[in-house]
């Protein structure tokens, strides 16, 4: 196929779904049908007084409401978060001090929040976050507090985490077991790998216990899943942070957006660039392209990143093309290494005064 047919069919694709999504809008809003309509900032972050935030508007399909302790309700629940409604065009109203920004959402109902020359408090500075419109005859319209990630003071280094096999057991690289994982469980029956929470937490402490270096997350699942991400944080004690996910779906340049590596290498450069005081440590598995993803961060950012480590999937089947890409991080003077669980991750880290040696002990204990 062409170039410029793939983009005939691609700009196809996207009016045609632009005019589906507007006809039922429209529907919905003339016949009361409409859900109530909400804003929904993720957790962003902050650093040298300019803040990032995301979020999207949405119509509050009540999935908090669902009962999902059965399959019935879990698959009813991961159907309402990927048919989700989004707002297009909708208007906001972002406070933080007395700083007042108007914004709108795109085509997808996300927005943006982007600002400088403004005090952050460590380690999250909240903002108000209040819908202006559209919004139902009868609904409430109370203001959202966003939440931004602020490294502290005496912050030494960031942990940047995958999520799919790295933190939580999802069978990513089958098809089949992914499907049935993200489909037929939630944030309570999904089972975190063992260490994780007590390692995050560790590095997030540092050998003091008063560094707050800032933990981010990021994955190529969707944004749909961001209730599931931060709920499963939460239950299993597991630092709380930014997560980053991708966008899917049609739009006027692509059907599919971002490939799995040159996303992740983006927004991990990011990152590195906005904090220019701190060491990077990067988390991931070995199932996917983390290895190429973590390579490519190295190269590009000389002397930013002190480790990386790859939860090892499968120790008994050894990849070359991995060890080719460990061997060539570690000459340039970075650890890497795949570990058979968080327990040697944690041993690294004792190794190289990261954690202390009660922090590397309770990663043992909870691995063994």
């Amino acid at each position: 196929m062409t170039a410029t047919a793939k983009e005939r069919i691609q700009g196809a694709l996207h009016a045609v779904e632009e005019r589906v999504d507007a006809a039922r809008r429209a529907v919905k809003a003339k016949t009361g049908l409409r859900d109530p309509v909400r804003p929904l900032p993720y957790r962003g972050w902050g650093a040298d007084g300019a803040l990032h935030l995301r979020g999207r508007v949405l119509e509050d399909e009540g999935i908090q409401d669902i009962d999902g302790d059965g399959l019935a309700g879990r698959l009813w629940k991961m159907w309402k978060r990927y048919e989700s409604d989004e707002i297009p065009g909708a208007e906001l109203e972002v406070r933080l001090g007395d700083r007042v920004e108007r914004l709108e959402t795109d085509e997808e109902g996300f927005f943006t929040v982007e600002l400088e020359g403004v005090p952050l408090e460590a380690p999250w500075t909240e903002l108000e976050v209040r819908l202006r419109s559209p919004l139902n005859d009868d609904q409430d319209n109370p203001p959202v507090t966003g939440c931004v990630r602020v490294a502290g003071p005496n912050a030494k280094r960031a942990i940047v985490s995958d999520i799919d096999d790295t933190i939580v057991k999802t069978g990513a690289t089958s098809f089949l077991k992914h499907a049935r994982t993200v489909l037929l469980n939630d944030a309570e029956s999904r089972e975190p790998f063992a260490g994780v929470g007590a390692l995050y937490r560790a590095l997030e402490a540092g050998p003091s216990g008063d560094q707050a270096n800032p933990i981010f997350y990021v994955s190529s699942s969707p944004w749909n899943l961001y209730d599931l991400f931060e709920s499963f944080l939460e239950l299993h004690d597991i630092p709380l942070g930014p997560i980053f996910l991708k966008d899917f779906g049609v739009d006027e340049d692509k059907l599919l957006k971002e490939g799995h590596t040159s996303y992740k290498v983006d927004r991990i450069l990011r990152l590195v660039d906005a904090h220019p005081s701190l060491s990077f440590l990067l988390v991931g598995d070995s199932g996917q392209r983390d290895a190429w993803v973590f390579e490519e961060v190295v190269k590009r950012r000389e002397g930013r990143v002190e480790a990386c480590w790859l939860r090892d999937l499968d120790p008994s089947d050894p990849d070359p093309d991995i060890e080719a890409i460990e061997a060539r991080v570690r000459s340039r003077g970075v650890l890497m290494r795949r570990v058979p669980h968080l327990g040697e991750a944690a041993r690294d880290a004792f190794d190289r005064g990261w954690i202390d040696e009660p922090q590397r002990d309770a990663v043992l204990r909870a691995v063994s």
